[in-house]
């Protein structure tokens, strides 16, 4: 990649008032064009007019000169000259600054005799043949300049004159010369086309810097969008340098804050530019959480991460669809990185840009608690709750960007003004200072950005005033906002453009899910590709464009749309009906799959937003980009559990009855399998798919295959172990884990899942003995393969703490859990779910043990968490009301007690199967508390009532539910199932009167 400066500022040379509609044109239409097609090769266009923001004073007191020629020096070697009728003005000789004569000695003989556009021309091109190649002329038809007539036509016969040997003399030169331009349409095509040809020329699409992946390249070019002019940013440069300093042995976190529109992702992206520039080999992890819809996921930034750090480091990973599986990695990835770093004498720099506008930022669970040794940690946020909730998380660094003052404003007006060589009047500047919101670079950008499109200085004046003003939709008494001015900005452009596609196209960007296309934009709008053009042309930076989807620039834009065009709730849900009725005869893919399904949903359409999730090629497009860094499962679960507020039951009944209509496709309905299984659904739907995918394995592998083996072990591990279906679950996991034994030895990973449960089977049998020796083999595997903290290890010891506690062995048991919950608390974040169900467990160990006082804080602790993270229908959260209940209730307080009880059994009743063993088990323990409560025949006819609603009773009347409330110590709950069943089957009494599982309510049921 070369090293040759990447900017190309073009000087544009004419005389004034006859150029104006030209370079209006060039300066509103054709630049903004070529700056996007710059921005993709990684280049910057800068114009140089000069016609714009030369003031009498300027004039008289010799201004002109010197600041035109300083321009052409900047702009070498680009230029581009314009001739009409008129010659230009001429200076005085008194007008020319000893210090111009003293640098430039050639313009001495030129004195008083020579216009200054035509001494722009010979400094320019005309004394310098280097610049071939480089520069341009463009001639104009006199007659377009007659018949305008006034400010277009020659001043005199001696100007005349001195016009045509200019133009003699250019046309000697040998440069590129445009004879006869018709008009200044003709003008900008014949620019667009030769500066199109010159960036061909210089910056090749191949020679494009840092090939990049698409979404790293997503990330680049939002942070190249913000590298502006940034004035006063060399104090906050000098803090992160110094905060982040690559010889310093110990990385301190930054965090950088700021009120919103004080540039805190300018001054990143601006920093990290130079930085990289001083620390080439730096390892650099980028992420604008504003980049878009998808970069916004905490879980696709940590599956970035993790792809971009396996670039280096090495190490892969197979994470699942589970966001908390994918957050628990996060510890992982950057002790990884942490060892690379140590290993290679580097460091790496994580950057995450916009904290703020994460999506799901309630709890922030994911965050890291500390930055190991290597890794440099940069995070910006905008003030409010996200700040306030990471900023106890870590020691920072703090970095506070705070408003200009005011002459730092005056500094940022003179030089974003002068990068432009325009200028404001004083009257002007103390009117822009005066505004609540001059302090704010983003604002002060924005409303010079729109005044130099202006080129008269009474159009300016009066520019001015109403931008500094309220925009119609303000209601009254409202603070300034910097949307205010983008209603502005956007009033001028729908009032430039005559017909009123803009209006169209503002609305479906707003509406949509991350951006649409330009074929999209014009099929949707029904606009011509011109018209298209025009557009985007005028929106320029209010555009971001990346991967070849359009959405705006920064959030101010939206939302002056928004108070615009979308201001009531009707018009919001008409643009997303608008845009889903046109997306329904789209060709399904990602991109149309995730827009349809975000419109349906925002038009407040649920009928067509399920219809659309049940849609079998559009469930596929959202499930399979689990295969790509991103994921969708997530999505899908989102959509049905939050969404919808849909249970596991529910949602499989819903997919049951639309998979009639698929179409058998294969990986189509094992991705439904798939996904009903990551969603807990393990009803007679779900279980048949299994049992299909099982036998269709065998057929294909055949029976040792690790995937039959697999296949197997998730039918008894998930689906019949969870329907209390003890005896089926126990014989096909005996069966897989002497296959997996015999094939993969007995310290595979796979193996020891399996050995895990088929203990957990045994011990719901209360077949303790054997779980125990499978518990204990399976502890002395892992700490030996995987070390004694591993979280896999401490499933381990919980497992076998689980069973001694059920024995009725607490000493032993006590310290085994409390030591998985104490490592746990190490090793994870807080928030953590693996962690908080080890809170639980313990809680309900001591609940059995009777230590009901402890128990009650930590099953409070877990009650609180789970519904902060899962919300009220979440099974973890439901479990968590079941055993607060429990410990009340022993603790004699009923009333409380029964809220938390009936609040698990309803929960459960609504998002769990009729046979699931969880909900019967909660139906049974409700049951019997209300047996003791308010008297058994009470608690009886709960149940029967209980019994009536359900489709199946005979699912649930299986004497293996009365063993589990046995074994959970709930012997109401179990008496009224041995109660209810031998009602129903009561010939098995006598076999049942034997059963040892059932030995408790032995007396209980010889009186039945």
């Amino acid at each position: 990649m070369s090293s040759k400066s990447r900017v190309i500022r073009v000087f544009l040379s004419s005389t004034f008032k006859d150029f104006a509609e030209e370079r209006d044109l060039l300066v509103k239409k054709v630049f903004p064009e070529l700056r996007r097609l710059c921005r993709e090769r990684q280049v910057e266009l800068v114009d140089v007019d000069l016609r714009w923001g030369i003031t009498e004073e300027e004039a008289q007191q010799g201004k002109v000169l010197p600041i035109c020629l300083q321009e052409i020096n900047r702009a070498r070697p680009y230029f581009m000259g314009f001739i009409g009728e008129r010659y230009g003005w001429v200076p005085n000789e008194n007008q020319y600054p000893e210090e111009v004569i003293q640098q430039q000695p050639w313009i001495e003989e030129h004195r008083g005799g020579k216009s200054v556009t035509e001494l722009e021309m010979l400094h320019g091109v005309l004394n310098n043949p280097d610049m071939a190649g480089r520069a341009y002329f463009y001639f104009r038809d006199a007659k377009y300049s007659n018949s305008k007539g006034g400010d277009y036509e020659v001043e005199s016969p001696e100007h005349a004159a001195k016009l045509e040997d200019l133009r003699e003399r250019i046309r000697a030169s040998k440069f590129p010369v445009v004879e006869n331009y018709p008009d200044p349409e003709a003008l900008a095509e014949k620019v667009r086309n030769d500066l199109r040809a010159l960036i061909e020329e210089e910056y090749p699409e191949e020679d494009v810097p840092d090939a990049l992946t698409l979404e790293r390249m997503r990330h680049e070019a939002y942070g190249a969008a913000r590298r502006k002019l940034y004035l006063g940013g060399d104090e906050y440069f000098k803090l992160l340098d110094d905060a982040v300093a690559m010889e310093s042995e110990k990385s301190i976190p930054v965090l950088v804050t700021a009120e919103a529109g004080l540039g805190k992702s300018a001054l990143i992206s601006n920093w990290l530019e130079k930085w990289r520039k001083n620390n080439p080999d730096a390892l650099v992890f980028l992420h604008h959480f504003s980049a878009s819809s998808d970069a916004a996921s905490p879980v696709n930034m940590v599956r970035r991460l993790m792809t971009e750090s396996e670039l280096i480091v090495g190490n892969t990973s197979d994470v699942g669809s589970d966001p908390e599986e994918v957050f628990r990695q996060l510890p992982l990835i950057m002790d990884a990185m942490s060892s690379y770093a140590i290993d290679k004498e580097c460091k790496w720099l994580i950057i995450l840009d916009g904290i703020d506008k994460i999506s799901e930022h309630e709890h922030l669970r994911w965050f890291p608690r500390s930055i190991p040794e290597g890794i440099e940690f940069v995070v910006s946020s905008t003030h409010g709750s996200v700040g306030e909730i990471i900023d106890p998380l870590l020691n920072w660094e703090k970095v506070e960007i705070k408003p200009f003052s005011e002459e730092q404003c005056r500094e940022f007006i003179s030089s974003y003004m002068g990068n432009f060589h325009k200028t404001l009047t004083e009257e002007m500047v103390k009117s822009i200072l005066e505004h609540s919101l001059s302090d704010r670079p983003m604002w002060l950008l924005t409303l010079l950005e729109e005044l130099r499109l202006f080129g008269v200085h009474e159009e300016v004046e009066a520019r001015l005033i109403t931008l500094l003003s309220d925009p119609p939709s303000k209601i009254e008494g409202e603070l300034p906002t910097i949307d205010d001015l983008y209603e502005h900005v956007l009033a001028r452009i729908e009032e430039d453009i005559e017909e009123d596609y803009e209006v169209e196209v503002l609305k479906a960007i707003w509406a949509s899910y991350d951006g649409l296309s330009r074929t999209e934009l014009l099929e949707l709008t029904g606009m011509p590709p011109a018209k298209w053009a025009e557009i985007q042309n005028v929106l320029d930076e209010n555009l971001f464009e990346s991967c070849g989807q359009i959405t705006f620039g920064n959030q101010f834009i939206r939302k002056a749309v928004e108070d615009m065009h979308l201001s009531t709730i009707e018009e919001k849900r008409a643009a997303h009906q608008w845009l889903g009725e046109w997306f329904k005869n789209r060709e399904v893919s990602l991109d149309m799959a995730r827009e349809i399904i975000h419109h349906w949903f925002e038009a407040g359409d649920l009928d067509q937003f399920r219809s659309c999730l049940l849609d079998e090629f559009i469930f596929v497009e959202l499930y399979q980009a689990e295969d790509s860094w991103q994921g969708a499962v997530g999505d899908l679960y989102k959509f049905w559990k939050i969404d919808l507020k849909m249970g596991p039951s529910e949602v499989e009944e819903a997919y049951e009855e639309a998979f009639v209509n698929w179409s058998g496709d294969e990986d189509n309905t094992r991705a439904l399998r798939n996904f009903l299984d990551d969603l807990s659904c393990y009803g007679s739907f779900t279980t048949r798919l299994q049992e299909e995918w099982c036998d269709q394995i065998n057929k294909k592998f055949g029976p040792m295959h690790r995937k039959a083996i697999r296949a197997s072990y998730h039918l008894g591990c998930y689906y019949l172990f969870n329907q209390g279906c003890l005896d089926e679950a126990e014989r096909i996991l005996r069966d897989s884990l002497k296959r997996m034994t015999e094939i993969y030895g007995p310290e595979d990973p796979l193996t020891l899942f399996n050995t895990a449960q088929l203990g957990n089977t045994l011990q719901y049998k209360k077949q303790f003995d054997e779980a125990e020796a499978l518990y204990r083999k399976n502890l002395a595997s892992r700490e030996k393969v995987l070390g004694k903290n591993y979280i896999h290890t401490l499933w381990s010891v919980n497992d076998l703490g689980s069973l001694l506690r059920d024995k009725g062995e607490y000493e032993e048991a006590e310290p085994l859990l409390r030591r998985v919950l104490s490592e746990k608390r190490k090793i994870l974040v807080e928030s953590d779910t693996d962690l908080v169900r080890s809170v639980h467990r313990l809680g309900i160990f001591l609940l059995k043990k009777g230590d009901l006082d402890e128990s009650e804080i930590l099953l409070k602790e877990a009650y609180t968490k789970r519904l902060k993270f899962f919300g009220g229908q979440h099974e973890d959260f439901l479990s968590s009301c079941k055993a607060l209940g429990s410990v009340l209730r022993l603790k004699g307080q009923t009333d409380q007690a029964c809220i938390y009880l009936k609040q698990a059994f309803d929960g459960y009743n609504s998002s769990l199967p009729e046979n699931h063993r969880v909900r019967i088990s909660s139906a049974l323990y409700f049951c019997g508390f209300i047996a003791e409560v308010e008297g058994y025949d009470k608690g009886v006819s709960t149940l029967e009532e209980y019994l009536k609603k359900l489709e199946q009773s005979g699912d649930f009347l299986n004497i293996d539910h009365a063993r589990i409330q046995c074994s959970e110590k709930d012997l109401y709950g179990a008496k009224i199932m041995a109660d209810t069943y031998l009602r129903n089957y009561p010939e098995e009494k006598e076999k049942i009167i034997k059963d040892e599982g059932l030995a408790p309510i032995r007396d209980f049921i010889e009186t039945l």
